[in-house]
C-alpha cells in the first residue's frame, strides 16, 4: 500500500508558562502535536470476464498483488506447445501454470470438460509454461544424469512473466518424468499437463515434451501427449480506490 500524508500546518504554540523548564508538569503551556491526516490508497484487482482470479501469496511472481488471472484456452485440434503460446498471445496473455492443488483441480475440471466431454477423447494434454534450463537441453546422458539436470526441482524453470511461483509445480511430475527424451536434434524442452481420468497417477500431472512437435515421434498414436489447448495467464487490471 502507498500512504499519502497531508499535514495541515505547523504546531500551534499557546501563550503562558514562558519560564517552564523541560520538566514542567503544567499541561496548559505544552505544545500540541502536529495536526495530521493520513489517506491510505487501496487497490482493486480485476480479471477479464471468463478468467479465473486466483488469489496467491503476494510475491515477485505476481508483482506483489497476490492476484493472477488464468484461463484455459481450448483447441479442437492437436497443437504444439509453441502453438499454445500463440493461443495465449492472441488473448494478450502468456503461457502459465497452476501454483497450488486448488488451482490445479480447477484447471483439471475445465480441461476434462473439453477433452473428455466435448471432444470425446479418453486422454489428452494441454500446454503449460516451463522450459528445460539451457545447460540441461541436451541428449548427453552424462549431463542429464548429473546435477542440476537430474534434480526435478531444478531442471526446468518458469519465466517471471508466467506469474507463477513454481515450487508446487515441480513436485507435480508424472511418474518417471521428466524423462528428457530426444529425437534427432530435438529434446523435450517444454512442459504439458496430462488429462487421464482413469489413471490417477497421471491425471493432472506434468510431463516434459517437445516444443515444436504435436505427436510423440516414437509413439505417434499415443493420444496422452496430444495437446488440446493451453493454460494462459495475465496480470489483473489495477485501479486505485480511496
Amino acid at each position: 500500500m502507498i500512504h499519502f500524508h497531508y499535514i495541515f500546518g505547523p504546531p500551534l504554540l499557546q501563550e503562558g508558562n514562558d519560564d517552564c523548564e523541560c520538566d514542567c508538569d503544567s499541561s496548559e503551556g505544552t505544545s500540541p502535536t502536529p495536526s495530521e491526516d493520513t489517506t491510505t490508497m487501496k487497490w482493486s484487482y480485476t480479471c477479464p470476464i471468463g478468467w479465473h482470479s486466483f488469489t496467491r501469496t503476494p510475491s515477485e511472481f505476481n508483482q506483489n498483488t497476490g492476484v493472477w488471472c488464468v484461463k484455459f484456452i481450448p483447441s479442437d485440434t492437436v497443437i504444439t506447445i509453441n502453438n499454445g503460446s500463440s493461443l495465449c498471445e492472441k488473448e494478450d496473455a502468456v503461457l502459465t501454470a497452476f501454483e497450488n492443488s486448488e488451482e490445479r483441480d480447477t484447471v483439471i475440471a475445465e480441461v476434462q470438460s473439453h477433452i473428455i466431454g466435448k471432444l470425446e477423447r479418453t486422454v489428452g494434454a494441454i500446454a503449460l509454461s516451463g522450459k528445460r534450463i539451457k545447460e540441461c537441453s541436451t541428449s548427453n546422458i552424462w549431463i542429464i544424469g548429473s546435477p542440476p539436470c537430474n534434480d526435478k526441482t531444478k531442471v526446468f524453470s518458469l519465466p517471471l512473466s508466467s506469474g507463477t511461483n513454481p515450487e508446487f509445480l515441480w513436485t507435480n511430475w508424472a511418474p518417471n518424468e521428466p524423462s528428457a527424451n530426444h529425437w534427432t536434434y530435438d529434446v523435450e524442452d517444454c512442459n504439458q499437463m496430462f488429462i487421464s481420468p482413469n489413471d490417477p497417477e497421471r491425471d493432472g500431472k506434468i510431463n516434459d515434451f517437445y516444443c515444436v512437435l504435436s505427436h510423440a515421434p516414437n509413439d505417434p498414436e499415443n493420444e496422452m501427449y496430444w495437446n488440446y489447448g493451453a493454460l494462459c495467464g495475465q496480470a489483473p487490471a489495477i485501479e486505485s480506490v480511496l
